[in-house]
């Protein structure tokens, strides 16, 4: 009985870290994927080479 009891605890131990692994890998793509944004949107942003007034 406790043996059984016990292998329920570990799938449903094993499962929740399963889960937060994913939700982590989700957090550290989403991350990624608004840092690469950003860094697209400054490279767009600039000014084109002949729009420079300073000469």
């Amino acid at each position: 009985m406790l043996a059984v009891w016990l292998e329920g605890e570990v799938v449903s131990v094993i499962a929740t870290v399963i889960a937060h692994l994913f939700v982590v890998l989700a957090a550290a793509l989403a991350l990624l994927s608004e840092a690469r944004a950003k860094r697209n949107t400054v490279v767009l942003s600039r000014a084109p080479v002949w729009a420079d007034t300073s000469a």
